[in-house]
């Protein structure tokens, strides 16, 4: 077992659509809170409508960036993109970026790594808290295997077991507070800066391509739970998802790759105005998770998820054993946090 004070390679894997507008701001926070020095940073562009390429090869030239590669690919979406990115990369562990969505926190990687070695064996996949530029929660998290279905935790589901879509959630600010700022052992995590142990996703096989926008990073951590590997949620790490920033990730708009645009336009889009087009591809992905895990994503059966997954990490929260191990790996996290907290009190 590898030493705490030994330093692996990470793997910053970034795919970039359309965010030429938030890149250098992206970078620079980067930059400003990293102090981790063993990283390669992979940055595969998906074919980008604007000029974000440019500002990317600026970003290589500049050598700030260490060991910066940059795969220009023509636009196949961002499965493509991640999983290119995946194949390359060399380091033990993966950390999942997004263009669109800066870090706010100091020491990161650190901070990762010391969760992570509390439990190497068992831990597989940690999460970060994720603010929106207008100061809402976007996720702490995600949760699956509840009778509510997938929502972002930290927020209470409308409808449950009649839900349409996984974004019928609310804020409760009491709910919220015992939340957000407590470690915590979870079912998923969004792809917004999230990190995971690069043998366990080789094992699965990477990013499932059979999902053409979204709900692929809730299905690939998810997967990690197949592996007997935990999913933890740090609230200690904070990013910021600049989306007043963002490009266009309308396929309708597409220019480039016209063999893809038009089959994203068969399957999603009925015409160039269609304001349905996020729906339909939302509707198609949850389809396809029913198909492949065997339940259904939004409203659940969880005596059906308890059958099919019982020796599972899946049923983590209802397993006794498992839930009790989670549990003391997030004691044994919160102590190392409060003798950090002691060490500079003194």
């Amino acid at each position: 077992m590898r030493k705490q004070n030994e330093k692996p390679l990470i793997s910053f894997i970034l795919p970039n659509y359309n965010n030429q507008h938030v890149l250098d701001l992206f970078f620079e926070k980067f930059l400003e809170n990293n102090t981790y020095d063993n990283y390669e940073f992979i940055v595969v562009d998906d074919g980008s409508e604007d000029d974000g390429l440019d500002v990317l090869n600026e970003w290589k030239k500049s050598g700030k960036i260490k060991n910066m590669q940059l795969i220009a690919e023509p636009h196949k979406g961002i499965i493509n993109a991640l999983n290119k990115a995946l194949s390359v990369a060399k380091g033990e562990f993966i950390i999942r970026c997004d263009g669109d969505a800066t870090i706010e926190s100091k020491s990161f990687v650190e901070e990762f790594l010391k969760l992570y070695y509390i439990n190497p064996n068992k831990i597989g996949v940690i999460t970060s808290k994720v603010m929106i530029d207008n100061g809402n929660l976007h996720a702490v998290g995600r949760s699956i295997t509840t009778e509510e279905g997938l929502h972002d935790r930290g927020k209470k589901v409308k409808n449950i077991q009649k839900r349409k879509w996984d974004w019928e959630t609310f804020v409760d600010p009491y709910s919220l507070n015992n939340i957000i700022n407590v470690p915590a052992e979870l079912d998923s995590a969004l792809g917004v800066f999230t990190f995971c142990d690069r043998k366990t996703a080789l094992k699965i096989g990477g990013f499932d391509e059979n999902y053409p926008l979204w709900i692929e990073d809730d299905d690939f951590y998810f997967s990690f739970r197949k592996f007997n590997k935990k999913v933890f949620y740090t609230p200690f790490i904070e990013i910021c998802h600049r989306f007043s920033l963002r490009g266009n990730r309308n396929p309708s708009s597409w220019k480039r790759n016209k063999t893809l645009k038009q089959k994203m336009k068969n399957l999603f889009v009925r015409h160039k105005t269609d304001p349905d087009w996020r729906p339909n591809i939302l509707r198609h992905d949850y389809q396809y998770w029913k198909e492949k895990w065997g339940f259904d994503l939004l409203n659940p059966s969880i005596e059906n998820i308890k059958t099919k997954y019982a020796e599972s990490e899946i049923c983590w929260r209802y397993n006794p054993a498992m839930l009790k191990e989670g549990q003391e790996i997030v004691k044994k996290y919160l102590e190392v946090k409060q003798k950090e907290l002691l060490d500079e009190i003194r």
